[in-house]
């Protein structure tokens, strides 16, 4: 079930967004971050065709093409909440099919691993080429377990927007995964993973409403 009410991530990420279509980027979660190779188009404007995708093809995701939907992604998120004004994130992925990354677990250093749950976790999720999945500190006292939770959807949500927009297929899931959890609190104690995205080449079906949720 999403991690809050349908309504409400369209809303609260149009107003990240709407300000500022092809405004400044923001490296992916730490200077020296890959620059975007062209602006980020609005992720305003993807609120209206957002679907929910649970079948892709089997084509690839080009590396490239996902390191711009995540920077676009993060620089949504945080012309709201500049880094150290929010609770602690962490995106990792889950490479499966990504033209240019060894299929693994992955984070903005490299390639974490390849345990032998990642299969699992893609069959409890969508059979997709990438899975992102957004961890965020949920034991610090600030600012709170329900608002760290709004954060990993709000920056989940902008991901999915991006991808929207970058025009791939995607869908979206609330809840944890213990084993992600236990590979993003190496960093960070507290962190617990809270949302994921499934993102690829739209395959045959039909998606879900637009602007629909899981």
């Amino acid at each position: 079930m999403p991690l809050v009410p349908a309504g409400d991530p369209a809303r609260h990420v149009w107003r990240m967004a709407a300000s500022r279509p092809g405004g400044a980027h923001t490296a992916l979660d730490a200077a020296g971050g890959p620059p975007l190779t062209s602006p980020p188009p609005p992720l305003h404007s993807a609120i209206p065709v957002r679907r929910a995708h649970r079948r892709f093809t089997g084509r690839p995701v080009p590396r490239d093409l996902l390191d711009e939907v995540l920077l676009a992604a993060w620089a949504a998120y945080h012309h709201h909440w500049p880094p150290g004004h929010g609770p602690a994130l962490r995106v990792l992925v889950a490479a499966y099919e990504v033209t240019g990354l060894p299929a693994g677990l992955h984070d903005r250093h490299g390639l974490l691993g390849r345990p032998r749950w990642l299969r699992r976790l893609r069959s409890s999720y969508a059979p997709a080429p990438a899975l992102v999945l957004v961890c965020a500190d949920l034991t610090a006292h600030r600012p709170g377990h329900a608002a760290a939770l709004f954060h990993a959807a709000a920056l989940g949500h902008a991901a999915w927007l991006s991808a929207t927009a970058h025009g791939l297929g995607a869908c979206g899931f609330g809840g944890s995964t213990a084993e992600v959890t236990a590979y993003a609190a190496r960093g960070i104690p507290g962190l617990r993973h809270a949302f994921t995205l499934a993102l690829g080449h739209p395959g045959g079906g039909t998606p879900d409403r637009p602007g629909g949720g899981p």
